[in-house]
């Protein structure tokens, strides 16, 4: 006859059954949360790395192509963050062979070789003569340097025909300056036209944004829970903003730091280590020497 199994031994047989399965249950759980923040660092890593160097090229190119004294960096409150570089990446320079002043509708056009090397929505760089004082009645007298935004770029059609760049002037027009007459502007034969760009990067909550000249705002990065852009003066060392000490608003240096984190929260991570909130953050930090020592930083 066929002994049966006992009440106790059934019992016990499940409690053992039991730890088992819970001990298997737990070392696959701890794999498994172990290859999700494995994940998860690598990821913010990566975004991290390349926001890093994208942010690191806009300083390195910061003034490039520009003449002497153009060109620099546009620090947006020390509470913002955010940062404008300007920086010529084509490298183009035109010169205009004419030009006309329509004050009424806010216009400079200038006749230039090749329309299609200026950027859309860019800038345009060139030296103006203008009235020493504001007027419709003052007669140019002084150059000064513009940087204008572009309106439209029209090519000329034809080999007889040259191209145009279409500036907005409604810096002139507008006041202080009220150059609202014809003859209050004019510019010289064979004058330098720059093309300019500007790129620019701002926080907003936990995501970083970055635009080019006047483009819309685009998403670069998620997760951004620290961006911290330094500046160095040669004279009075690292600072949030620019500083007036002299030589004022000299910048040699720019220092960048990201701190980036992954966009899922993990409650088993918070339980482990609360400080983490929940989640996984890959810092990094850098230092980058400007190529341009004479920029004129706003």
């Amino acid at each position: 006859m066929k002994r049966a199994f006992t009440l106790l031994e059934v019992l016990v047989s499940i409690v053992l059954l039991g730890i088992v399965a819970s001990m298997a249950m737990y070392v696959f759980r701890s794999q498994h949360q172990n290859l999700q923040s494995e994940a998860d660092h690598s990821e913010v890593g990566m975004m991290a790395m390349g926001t890093l160097d994208e942010i690191s090229r806009a300083i390195r190119m910061t003034g490039g192509g520009m003449p002497l004294g153009v060109g620099g960096i546009r620090t947006w409150s020390t509470t913002t963050p955010a940062v404008t570089f300007v920086v010529n990446r084509s490298r183009w320079t035109d010169t205009a062979s004419g030009y006309s002043y329509v004050p009424g509708s806010r216009r400079l056009r200038l006749a230039i070789d090749s329309a299609s090397k200026f950027s859309d929505a860019g800038y345009a760089y060139l030296s103006l003569t203008t009235p020493s004082i504001p007027g419709s009645t003052g007669v140019p007298s002084i150059s000064v340097n513009y940087r204008l935004p572009i309106v439209d770029r029209v090519a000329g059609g034809n080999a007889c025909t040259t191209d145009s760049l279409v500036l907005d002037a409604g810096m002139l027009v507008d006041p202080p300056n009220n150059w609202t007459n014809v003859a209050n502007i004019q510019v010289a034969p064979n004058s330098l036209v720059y093309n300019i760009d500007s790129v620019s990067f701002l926080k907003s909550n936990d995501t970083l944004y970055t635009w080019a000249n006047r483009s819309p705002r685009t998403v670069y990065a998620l997760g951004v829970d620290t961006f911290l852009v330094q500046y160095h003066h040669p004279n009075a060392g690292w600072a949030n903003g620019l500083s007036s000490i002299l030589p004022s608003n000299a910048v040699d240096m720019v220092r960048v730091r990201v701190v980036i984190r992954n966009r899922r929260h993990s409650q088993w991570l918070e339980d482990k280590n609360p400080g983490s909130r929940g989640y996984r953050f890959f810092r990094l930090e850098t230092e980058v020497s400007l190529r341009n020592d004479s920029l004129v930083n706003q």
